[in-house]
Formats: structure tokens, C-alpha cells, sequence
């Protein structure tokens, strides 16, 4: 992924691998442990457990960012990040928070993304709050933050079959392309809201 200062980039093994040699906490050699192993174990999701590499345009590695998994049975991942020292304070870790958010959110079944932050981790609090997440109380680790998925994630889809649909039937109902695309327009857009409504109820209960 591309934003505007950054490359975010899934680690393959081998370098998830390099990654998790060079540590010497051993919190983060347990994390990126447990990172390669759901990355072997589930090939096929391993975007969901392996690092994303935080650089530079330059090639300067900043920091990562993960997932702890794919979503689970109530559509909810966790979500975990860190930047170097030296890199700090430039927003760097806003920035890939909001461009993994929106990389989850786009996925099947990703509903809500949570992360936890210590007591006085107040810099990366501000980061979660500039991102949309809002306290939901305590989690295993510390203070849990979650952020649901937005209305706009569902919407357009809608939108776009709604135009598709709208285009054909204009066609052959009324023998008028802009007048089929304006009515599946406001069908379209209608049933993204209302489904959307009707599937934010479903998800808060299991939720719950």
C-alpha cells in the first residue's frame, strides 16, 4: 500500500524471519514469533498474521504494523503497530493505522478492529483517537480501543450494482441509459443504507 509518505508492505517468511533475529525484547521476539507461525500455518490468510513493513519512498524502514489474525466469529481483529525511536512524532504511525484500517475494512467479515494501549501511552492513544477509535474498556493487555466499520465500506458497492442494475432496465424498460442509471442511483443507494443499518444491528448484538 501507498500513502501520501509512506510504502506499507506485507513481509514474505524469509524476512518476517530476518525481522524476528534481530530482536532482543522478549516481547517482540515472542510477537513476531507467533507472526511467522500463523504465517506458516495459514498460508492463505497470512496477510492477517504476518508484519507490514512501514518505510520511506527511500527504502527507510520507520516501524510495522499488523494484524493479530484474521476476523474472528463476530467479524473483530486486532490491530498492533510500532515505529522506531528516531521516527517518532512525525505521524508516520497515524498514517499506516489509517491505511491498514481501511485495507481490513475492505476485506469479507472484517466488522470491528480493536488494539490495546498501556496506562500513559498517551502518544499512542492520540494516534488511535486520530484514527476513529473510540475506549471500549479494558482488554487483556490494557486499555481496549476499538473502531467500527463505516457506512462508506458498504455503501458504494451498493451504489455501483444499483447503476448496473439501473443501466440494463433503462435500457429495456425505457430505451433511456441516463434515466435507468439515475433510478438504480437512487436504488442503489437506498438499499446501501438500509442494509447497512439493518447489518450495523446484527453485528452490535453478536457483538454484545
Amino acid at each position: 500500500m501507498r500513502t501520501k509518505r509512506l510504502i506499507i508492505k506485507p513481509l514474505d517468511d524469509a524476512s518476517l524471519g530476518r525481522l524476528l533475529r534481530r530482536q532482543s525484547d522478549p516481547e517482540l521476539i515472542k510477537a513476531y514469533g507467533e507472526m511467522l507461525l500463523g504465517s506458516r500455518r495459514h498460508p492463505n490468510s497470512r496477510l492477517w498474521y504476518t508484519a507490514w513493513m512501514i518505510s520511506l519512498p527511500d527504502g527507510t524502514e520507520v516501524g510495522d504494523i499488523c494484524f493479530k489474525g484474521p476476523p474472528d466469529e463476530n467479524g473483530t481483529v486486532e490491530i498492533g503497530y510500532g515505529i522506531i525511536d528516531r521516527y517518532r512524532g512525525h505521524g508516520y504511525a497515524t498514517e499506516a493505522v489509517r491505511a491498514m484500517c481501511s485495507w481490513g475494512f475492505s476485506m469479507p467479515r472484517c466488522y470491528f478492529i480493536t488494539a490495546e494501549t498501556e496506562d500513559g501511552n498517551h502518544a499512542s492513544e492520540r494516534v488511535l483517537e486520530k484514527c476513529g477509535f473510540e475506549r471500549a474498556g479494558k482488554g487483556r493487555e490494557g486499555n481496549l480501543w476499538e473502531r467500527e466499520r463505516p457506512a462508506s465500506a458498504t455503501v458504494p458497492a451498493l451504489m455501483c450494482l444499483g447503476m448496473a442494475t439501473g443501466l440494463v432496465t433503462g435500457l429495456l424498460a425505457f430505451s433511456n441509459m441516463e434515466l435507468g442509471m439515475c433510478i438504480g442511483l437512487i436504488i442503489g443507494t437506498a438499499a446501501g443504507i438500509a442494509l447497512d443499518i439493518a447489518d450495523r444491528k446484527k453485528r452490535k448484538r453478536k457483538h454484545r
